[in-house]
């Protein structure tokens, strides 16, 4: 877990290497380093990866973004991937949900939490067809 502002602010990043077009969302209140210095594009722009970042919270992530770490280290390293004078500073979208784990290395975690396994029984059914076609 990566530690900035002095608290955790990181439990997981997966990076996606990806190519594809997207018209661009203002996304400060989620990405405090996609900053746009005038209008976005109304249409679609290149973009070519896609990182997913697991946190505790918003805040926790949002305050790193503070940190003498961030500011000095991890934010002049952000210019050698970013775009940083293009929409968002590079960051082209930045969206927040929650992240819920359905299948990790072949086992059905909705199972082992005690939810439903309505799902899972409906997707043995349709490989179990594919098979015997």
């Amino acid at each position: 877990m990566l530690l900035l502002a002095g608290t955790k602010c990181l439990q997981y990043l997966l990076q996606i290497h990806v190519n594809g077009f997207m018209v661009p969302i203002a996304s400060a209140s989620s990405a405090p380093n996609a900053l746009s210095t005038g209008a976005l594009p109304t249409t679609p722009i290149e973009f070519d990866g896609i990182a997913m970042f697991l946190v505790p919270s918003l805040k926790r992530f949002t305050d790193g973004f503070l940190d003498p770490y961030y500011i000095e280290v991890i934010e002049p390293d952000e210019r050698n991937f970013l775009d940083k004078v293009g929409p968002g500073s590079g960051v082209v979208a930045s969206f927040q949900g929650k992240m819920i784990d359905i299948m990790l290395e072949d086992d059905n975690l909705v199972v082992k939490s005690g939810k439903d396994d309505t799902y899972r029984k409906l997707f043995e059914q349709y490989e179990k067809r594919g098979r015997a076609g």
